[in-house]
C-alpha cells in the first residue's frame, strides 16, 4: 500500500508514511484519511514521511488538495513536517507542496533528518 497512516501512542501527531507511487486518488484518499484522524483524535500535527515516494501524482494535484485543508477548519492548527525523498523529481513535487501549503497560511517545512522534523514539529507553535 503506498500510503500508510499512524496515530503513535503516546505522542501528539499523526505519521503519514507515502511509498512506491502515489496516484492522484490514492493521495487524495490518504488527505481525506489523515483529516479524518485529524478529526477524530484532535490531533493537527502531521509527520509526513516522503523518503520512498516516487511520484505518480501532479502539481495540479497538491495544489488541489491544499486548497482544501485548508478550506476544511483545521488551518489555523495544521502543522506537517516532510521528509524529502532522494528522488529529484519527487523532492520537486515535495518541495512544491510546501511552497503551496505556506502561500495558503498552512505551516509546513521540509527536512531531510526524522529527528529533526520531530524537535521542529514538537517546538512550532
Amino acid at each position: 500500500m503506498p500510503a500508510t497512516i499512524l496515530l503513535p501512542e503516546g505522542a501528539n501527531h499523526i505519521e503519514v508514511t507515502y511509498s512506491e507511487r502515489l496516484t492522484r486518488e490514492e493521495l487524495e484518499s490518504s488527505v481525506h484519511r489523515g483529516i479524518a484522524a485529524a478529526q477524530s483524535s484532535g490531533r493537527r500535527r502531521f509527520l509526513t514521511d516522503c523518503r520512498q515516494l516516487v511520484g505518480g501524482h501532479s502539481v495540479t494535484d497538491l495544489y488541489l488538495l491544499a486548497n482544501e485543508i485548508k478550506a476544511n477548519g483545521l488551518a489555523d492548527e495544521f502543522r506537517e513536517a516532510l521528509l524529502l525523498p532522494d528522488n529529484p523529481e519527487t523532492a520537486g513535487l515535495v518541495t512544491f507542496w510546501e511552497t503551496a501549503c505556506g502561500n495558503r497560511g498552512l505551516v509546513v517545512r521540509v527536512f531531510t533528518d526524522r529527528a529533526h522534523a520531530l524537535d521542529w514539529l514538537q517546538s512550532v507553535p
